[in-house]
């Protein structure tokens, strides 16, 4: 019989901050989905984190039955891998649909920390537009492989197209059944940015309650004809540091802490809300912060209330 959970004495005992496997998208023992059309660099980003975790003494365990052999090779040669640390299961003939394949894999992944699936439809014949199987698919595969070994566990998915007379995000989310992103703890949209640049969209983080700012990413070669993966700065990313600039320039001069409405209307022009939203992700994740959210009061018409206000941050809060 299920029993209740003890959450009076691990409270007590102290709740663990937010560990990372490779910050800001991949937190220990969670479930991260990746989506984005073809093209958009899901594999090689995931294959070059699993690369930099073996190289960190990370046992990464991938299983790779999207793109063909010599592809990988090559890519794992370029990216550089320590072989004691990332086995690589290439068309294996796997499909966690059968429960002995989904046993094996929760044995594989005993003593890893992240496990790699490239992708959903090709390791899984499962029916990717029903809700009940993507919910068992979390239930008996992923669940139970993060609880037992700690793992992170990534899956990459495809997107869906356009729809004629129907509204659909199409190319930035996942194709089928609306649970692919409610049970996940991360979302991740991967979009094109054109030649070998490539965008990741923070959608869901049900671990901080905090989404990132979009950020572009260029895979570059090397002098030593290595492969990289390097944060740039594009045209949004530009537009939402501005917006941020903004921001803390006004709470800091500002006569009484801004709540986050007041924030918002004394920035009405500048940014839209979405981009109003990514300026404060942003401002909460400097080093050194210049500026906070907190708790204070806040005068209304009918009275002062408690509610989330922006304040100079204090000196020894050096860290986002």
């Amino acid at each position: 019989a299920p029993e209740p959970l003890d959450y009076r004495r691990l409270i007590a005992e102290g709740i663990p901050p937010v560990s990372y496997l490779e910050p800001p998208y991949v937190p220990m023992g969670v479930s991260v989905w990746a989506t984005g059309p073809t093209g958009s660099a899901k594999s090689m980003f995931a294959l070059s984190v699993a690369c930099r975790l073996s190289f960190r003494g990370v046992r990464v365990v991938y299983i790779s039955q999207e793109n063909p052999r010599d592809v990988e090779l090559r890519r794992i040669e370029r990216l550089g891998a320590n072989p004691d640390f990332l086995e690589l299961f290439h068309y294996a003939n796997i499909d966690l649909a059968q429960r002995e394949h989904a046993d094996w894999l929760r044995a594989a992944a005993e003593g890893a920390g992240l496990v790699v699936i490239d992708t959903l439809t090709s390791c899984w014949s499962g029916d990717e537009n029903d809700n009940a199987a993507i919910v068992a698919l979390d239930r008996d595969v992923t669940r139970p492989i993060i609880a037992s070994t700690g793992a992170s566990f990534l899956t990459l998915d495809h997107t869906g197209h356009p729809q004629p007379f129907s509204y659909r995000r199409g190319t930035s989310a996942a194709r089928g059944a609306s649970s692919k992103g409610q049970k996940a703890d991360l979302v991740l949209e991967f979009r094109v940015e054109g030649g070998h640049r490539f965008r990741i969209v923070h959608a869901k983080d049900r671990v901080r309650g905090v989404l990132e700012p979009d950020r572009t990413f260029e895979i570059v070669d090397t002098e030593n004809d290595m492969l990289e993966i390097l944060q740039v700065e594009g045209a949004a990313e530009e537009k939402v540091r501005q917006v941020a600039e903004a921001m803390a320039e006004y709470i800091i001069a500002a006569p009484h802490p801004p709540s986050t409405n007041e924030l918002r209307a004394a920035m009405k022009g500048i940014g839209g809300k979405e981009m109003q939203s990514l300026a404060m992700a942003l401002l909460r994740t400097e080093s050194p912060l210049r500026v906070i959210d907190t708790w204070g009061q806040v005068d209304t018409p009918k009275g002062a209330r408690r509610a989330k206000v922006w304040i100079p941050a204090p000196p020894e809060m050096p860290h986002g």
